[in-house]
């Protein structure tokens, strides 16, 4: 069904570049083009399904807010959490009454418990446990994926954007690169150098695993496999926006991270910002 819809895209592209041939005003001829290849991609992705896996354990008071903006970009919203990690330590006693509250608001399609297999490294957890999110945004029929985490957010209109490119322009892993933040309203002025997985095309054996000739640094239990037909593209005007220093308890998130968190207070430069997604009511 996907190739049909492709091909059929393709055919209306062509006809409208055959169309432009004819208009000699150069003025007319750009809008006329802007205006149906919108439409075009916008009908495409509106016709194709989007599926986000957010995996959790703690982070749980950014989960709401993170959700709100990328809700309407999304057709399928799941959440694998644990209420241990990967140390054995509990979650906290707000995980599981933030997930019950979230789903009843619409804001989650589907809740999955991962259950850590303490004899396996944190890394391969992680990574067993966003496969458990993708395999079911597969039994949901999703055309695209994005894995995602409670502190990580987007501007709606921004993902809409992309969407659309990713149709038109048949990509099947797009990447963007992140903004990073010490609170709502200081942003750090060096961007981190990896880049973040945005909507990959998925199929029936699509797996997320690490591939070391990825085009950008990406985090390796976010790398979507594609051996075929390969697509990729990193957006440089589209930003996750990352509050990874914004927690209630942050000691509890280093503890208990499957990566390395070298600095917990970063000194680096950082400048003013409005506080886009109204973050600082949680920490008041």
């Amino acid at each position: 069904m996907y190739i049909n819809k492709v091909i059929i895209t393709k055919v209306s592209i062509f006809r409208i570049k055959f169309k432009l041939l004819f208009i000699k005003n150069k003025n007319l001829r750009t809008r006329y083009k802007r205006f149906t290849y919108y439409k075009i991609s916008k009908k495409l992705s509106n016709s194709l399904k989007w599926g986000i896996s957010y995996s959790v354990y703690d982070g749980e008071e950014l989960l709401e807010k993170s959700l709100r903006c990328i809700r309407n970009s999304a057709d399928y919203i799941n959440v694998v959490y644990q209420t241990k990690s990967w140390y054995n330590e509990p979650c906290s006693k707000d995980l599981l009454k933030v997930l019950q509250h979230c789903k009843k608001l619409g804001l989650i399609d589907e809740l999955i418990e991962y259950k850590p297999q303490f004899h396996l490294s944190a890394g391969k957890q992680e990574l067993n446990k966003r496969n458990l999110g993708l395999k079911y945004a597969k039994k949901a029929n999703c055309d695209y994926f994005m894995p995602a985490d409670t502190d990580e957010f987007y501007f709606d209109f921004e993902l809409e954007k992309t969407k659309r490119i990713i149709c038109l322009d048949d990509i099947t892993n797009a990447y963007c690169l992140q903004k990073q933040y010490i609170s709502p309203e200081k942003l750090i002025v060096e961007l981190p150098v990896n880049a973040v997985t945005l909507f990959s095309k998925i199929n029936k054996f699509s797996r997320l695993k690490q591939n070391k000739n990825n085009i950008i640094l990406i985090d390796p239990t976010r790398q979507i496999s594609r051996y075929i037909n390969k697509k990729a593209f990193v957006f440089l005007d589209i930003y996750m926006h990352h509050y990874s220093y914004l927690r209630k308890d942050l000691p509890k998130k280093i503890r208990n991270s499957s990566g390395i968190i070298k600095n917990t207070n970063p000194e680096k430069e950082s400048v003013d910002v409005k506080d886009y997604f109204n973050l600082k009511d949680i920490f008041s």
